[in-house]
């Protein structure tokens, strides 16, 4: 009998870990803020979960250009959309406000926070001059959260040519 690859099951969500890792270690993304939720118990362990809706743009890596509309987030990435560290409760910290907006466009720098423990999660970094640059290629002043396919419109070589010829301008 011939084996047979597992393919993912998961649930129709962006899974943010697998994301970083497909891009080799680290990924640019927008991140569109929709809604802030109330706060929720964390489950696993003793804090609070504060769940940020955005929509994402996906700007690097071989998945750059993917568009995702509606995604519910929880855990270390929320503390980047909110613009305030989350809480530790063990510490006797307490929620604070988001500091941004509902519509706010948030560039991130994804990268896997503890990779090889149970508890990793994905934090987004501050991007630099370079990392915003090269979103801009992406971004087309904003048009990319609409158009259907903006891998095939993005000016793939002025990518190369800036970055010496590097993968990522990083």
């Amino acid at each position: 009998m011939a084996l047979k690859r597992a393919v993912r099951t998961g649930g129709d969500f962006l899974d943010l870990k697998q994301l970083v890792r497909d891009s080799g270690g680290e990924c640019l993304a927008i991140f569109k803020i929709v809604e802030f939720q109330a706060s929720e118990k964390a489950t696993g362990f003793e804090g609070l979960n504060l769940p940020v809706i955005a929509d994402v743009l996906v700007c690097s890596g071989p998945r750059s250009g993917e568009v995702h509309l509606g995604e519910r987030f929880i855990g270390a990435i929320t503390s980047a959309l909110r613009g305030v560290r989350n809480p530790k409760i063990a510490k006797g910290e307490t929620e604070q406000a988001p500091v941004n907006e509902v519509g706010d466009e948030i560039v991130t720098r994804l990268k896997i926070l503890n990779p090889n423990a149970a508890n990793a999660g994905v934090v987004g970094d501050e991007p630099s001059d370079a990392e915003c640059d090269s979103i801009e290629l992406i971004y087309q002043d904003g048009k990319a959260w609409t158009n259907g396919e903006v891998k095939a419109e993005a000016d793939k070589p002025k990518v190369a040519a800036s970055t010496g010829g590097k993968k990522r301008p990083w």
